[in-house]
């Protein structure tokens, strides 16, 4: 009869037992998991960087359209037009400009938002193929 300490040490999930693995080895091993977790938080750096630079180039547009508008209405407003028809029209170009602005900054958020449910998604992912790695259990 086998006792539960022979079955402990000799489990067939494992191909040798943990004795027989050199300290090198055994220190690759741990690393292991340790660079995994750098990797994970790098590529999240990664993606939020991503965002942040999508969102200030968003509000970089957005600020040169303004600029465009202000110049536009600085043209208008030079000319010989009569200046009620000069201020409809300048406040329809800032109007149009803000309106283009929000639409561009909007649309930067929905992008923003989705790198980083994306990220959310890998890390699970990768969490779980390092629970299944240190688990022994098999990847579908």
């Amino acid at each position: 009869m086998t006792s539960l300490v022979d079955m402990s040490i000799h489990s067939p999930r494992e191909e040798s037992p943990p004795e027989t693995l050199s300290s090198d080895s055994q220190k690759n091993h741990r690393r292991g998991g340790t660079m995994q977790t750098k990797e994970i938080s790098k590529s999240v750096e990664d993606i939020e960087s991503q965002a942040e630079k999508l969102l200030e180039k968003a509000r970089t547009r957005a600020n040169e359209i303004l600029l465009k508008a202000k110049e536009k209405a600085k043209d208008i407003l030079s000319s010989q037009l009569p200046m009620d028809e000069t201020e409809t029209k300048c406040h329809e170009i800032i109007q149009t400009a803000k309106v283009e602005a929000d639409e561009k900054g909007q649309d930067s958020k929905k992008k923003a938002s989705k790198i980083r449910a994306s990220a959310s998604k890998k890390i699970k992912e990768v969490v779980e193929r390092m629970v299944n790695i240190v688990t022994g259990a098999k990847m579908a």
